[in-house]
């Protein structure tokens, strides 16, 4: 009887994900400008392999068009909205809102096409639009970096 034996495709795209591990106050301080979004843990339950570097997702390997999504999740308080960015590198590649009076106050943040190299460091800013304090909680709050 033949035997197939299939090897695994070297050089593949491996996927990075990252979770909140604890909860952060976004407070009125942060109100005119951005703050980093600290706490996380890599998500190898998920994705395999994943590391943080401080508070940051480092891709695990390079894709030419990789989709990088957030979401974040904030506490509920009186009507204010924050607004969350996505980095990579330091730079910019997408923005976001969440509002307090919204039912689901969750923002999700997504960048298609994105040139990813392997040790990129993935990152969220948060900034509130009034002078209130927020928390960004720890369920539906994730960064991941995926092949479109």
């Amino acid at each position: 009887m033949p035997c197939l034996v299939v090897q695994p495709r070297s050089g593949g795209f491996l996927p990075s994900g990252m979770t909140k591990a604890s909860t952060q106050s976004i407070t009125a301080a942060q109100s005119t400008s951005y703050q980093q979004v600290v706490g996380w843990t890599a998500d190898t339950a998920n994705y395999p392999g994943s590391t943080t570097s401080g508070d940051a997702l480092v891709a695990q390997s390079a894709h030419p068009g990789a989709k990088v999504s957030a979401s974040v999740r904030m506490s509920s308080g009186i009507t204010s909205t924050t607004t969350l960015r996505l980095k990579q590198n330091g730079t910019i590649i997408a923005t976001g809102t969440a509002s307090a009076s919204s039912a689901s106050r969750v923002a999700t943040l997504d960048a298609t096409g994105v040139a990813v190299a392997q040790g990129d460091l993935i990152t969220v800013e948060a900034v509130q639009s009034a002078f209130t304090s927020h928390t960004v909680e720890v369920a539906d709050t994730w960064v991941r970096i995926l092949a479109p």
